[in-house]
């Protein structure tokens, strides 16, 4: 005699009624120190990046010549081409990260919802 009766359990006992429960998700040691140290290079490199863009746009506005241009041109440049390089890389690999879990959705949604 089974001391669980119910018809949402297995011979074993199990409850069938739902989900099975969610498992934690297993993570290194350091993952929490990884996301920390991402999070406080991309805050270093914004204000970097947003110091200079104020700074030429300063130097510009107060000393409106072609050489002012010119030397702020100059000084940005190896902050310009690098970005010139990276930026597109970037799109790009989101862009085929957007399309595949566009595809993934569609597969589960044509795989679940058959009619």
């Amino acid at each position: 005699m089974s001391l669980v009766s119910s018809k949402h359990t297995s011979a074993f006992g199990a409850d069938l009624s739902g989900p099975p429960p969610a498992t934690p998700r297993v993570t290194a040691r350091g993952d929490h120190h990884v996301a920390g140290a991402r999070e406080t290079l991309w805050g270093m490199a914004l204000t970097l990046i947003a110091f200079k863009v104020i700074t030429s746009v300063l130097v510009v506005w107060f000393f409106p010549s072609w050489t002012a241009v010119l030397l702020v041109i100059g000084l940005s440049a190896l902050w310009i081409l690098p970005l010139l390089y990276i930026v597109p890389r970037h799109m790009q690999r989101r862009y085929r990260l957007w399309n595949v879990r566009l595809r993934r959705r569609r597969l589960l949604e044509a795989e679940w919802n058959a009619d």
